[in-house]
């Protein structure tokens, strides 16, 4: 599954700086290549590692919006190994730092050009409900779910079968500030880390996205300061870009609590955890 580059670059470039662990599990460093600095990533060699990179080489970019570029993928020692350009901008806490309030603009309205388009293209299905069902169940059955929050997923299992369809397409799949790198520049945004999730649809990148503006995920270690700053800049981003009708409100409101409810697995610190139950309580009264 190799492109143009050398199969066996990340082994004969030289290791310039080892970055931390991307929170999907990936591992990354950077490489010096011909002069070239590059970000190797290594990540189980699964199915679902190749989806979401298939999803990132096959994006189609927008006049402000890119996926970074995919020089070489390779099976290496049961791993699959990504090599890309080192890109430059602002991500994560930084966007809530250091945008002036003509960037902050900037990027919503990238932002909103790709949130459009993937909602102009998905179509409406009525034969999808199992997948967010499939989804429901998995949750129930985790031990590290608590009761209440099994509860909870019970009620949102009755409600998904009232929605008679919704929308159905192409997302990013984890839409989240951590994962876009905007270019200050030149306005434009470029995406990473693609996932393959349990359901390809818009609302799956609305809600991700809420998660991040709206509730702060991103900031959620930060001081009290960088937390308000935090709230003001994601109420202002996220008033821009949601676009609902009625019918997928419905269905956003039940993919928004799943979308917090399936951190609960992999959480590993209780600011996490109280994080989750804030959010949850929010999510529960708009149901």
């Amino acid at each position: 599954m190799g492109l143009d580059f050398d199969v066996s670059v990340c082994a004969q470039s030289k290791v310039v700086k080892d970055l931390d662990q991307a929170h999907s599990g990936a591992t990354l460093d950077l490489r010096l290549h011909k002069g070239q600095i590059l970000v190797c990533k290594r990540m189980p060699a699964t199915d679902r590692s190749w989806r979401c990179l298939k999803k990132q080489k096959e994006f189609l970019p927008l006049d402000k919006v890119s996926a970074v570029e995919v020089l070489s993928s390779n099976a290496v020692s049961g791993e699959v190994e990504v090599l890309m350009p080192l890109t430059r901008g602002v991500v994560g806490v930084e966007y809530i730092t250091s945008l002036s309030v003509e960037e902050v603009n900037s990027f919503s309205s990238a932002l909103s050009s790709l949130l459009l388009r993937s909602q102009n293209e998905a179509i409406h299905s009525s034969s999808q409900h199992h997948l967010i069902t499939a989804k429901i169940e998995e949750l129930r059955a985790n031990h590290t779910v608590p009761k209440s929050y099994r509860l909870l997923l019970k009620h949102l299992d009755l409600k998904i079968k009232t929605i008679p369809s919704f929308r159905i397409g192409t997302c990013h799949g984890d839409l989240t500030l951590g994962n876009m790198i905007f270019e200050k520049d030149t306005g434009r945004l470029q995406l990473i880390d693609f996932l393959d999730t349990y359901i390809e649809s818009p609302l799956i990148d609305l809600a991700k996205l809420e998660q991040d503006l709206v509730f702060g995920w991103s900031s959620r270690y930060e001081n009290p300061e960088v937390r308000l700053r935090a709230k003001i800049f994601g109420a202002h981003v996220f008033d821009t870009i949601k676009i609902l009708d009625a019918q997928d409100e419905k269905l956003f409101n039940i993919i928004r609590v799943l979308n917090t409810l399936r951190i609960l697995p992999y959480c590993k610190d209780s600011t996490t955890e109280e994080w989750v139950r804030f959010v949850v309580t929010q999510q529960e009264q708009i149901l």
